[in-house]
């Protein structure tokens, strides 16, 4: 009988949820259909996430700069069909991790008209696979803190002013189709 309940416990601490995500769900084009859990926020998804989880964004658009302190992985939704359809951004930085995480981005867009896409102060390993990022300072920067294994693959960096990427300190950095 303990064997069972461990086994339910580590189960339950190793499986990972999915957080979903859309800014309109009451429109009559239903992105995430069937869903009854869904968030208009990214930032409030975050919150609710626990390490490991994945937060599944459907198309749209949102406004917001949202801090991360736990590892989670941020994917457009099964609605996406091109990183523009997810269009993340804010005036300042869309994407800011405050500690040492491990962040998996995919098929989706950060925009930043000021400042930076990705904002990483702490940080450890970083993802990107079909990720467009623009911003007018860096689109990834990553800052003292910041040491890790990068990969960046099939994804588009833009920056007007500073850096496309840029990390001060790291292990291992693979780009694919940039």
């Amino acid at each position: 009988m303990r064997r069972v309940w461990i086994w339910f416990l580590l189960v339950g601490i190793i499986s990972a949820n999915t957080l979903v995500v859309d800014s309109d769900p009451d429109s009559d084009n239903k992105n995430c259909e069937g869903d009854p859990n869904l968030y208009t926020k990214i930032g409030d998804a975050v919150d609710d996430a626990d390490d490991g989880d994945e937060i599944e964004i459907c198309k749209g658009d949102y406004n917001e700069s949202v801090g991360v302190t736990k590892s989670l992985t941020f994917t457009g939704g099964s609605d996406v069909t091109a990183p523009s359809d997810v269009h993340w951004y804010n005036s300042d930085t869309p994407l800011i991790v405050n500690e040492i995480v491990d962040i998996d981005l995919s098929n989706l867009s950060l925009t930043s008209d000021d400042e930076y896409g990705i904002y990483m102060y702490k940080g450890r390993d970083v993802s990107l696979d079909k990720v467009w990022i623009s911003a007018k300072k860096s689109a990834v920067y990553g800052w003292k803190n910041v040491n890790g294994d990068y990969s960046f693959k099939n994804s588009r960096v833009r920056s007007e002013n500073q850096y496309g990427i840029y990390f001060q300190k790291g292990k291992s950095f693979d780009a694919q189709s940039i």
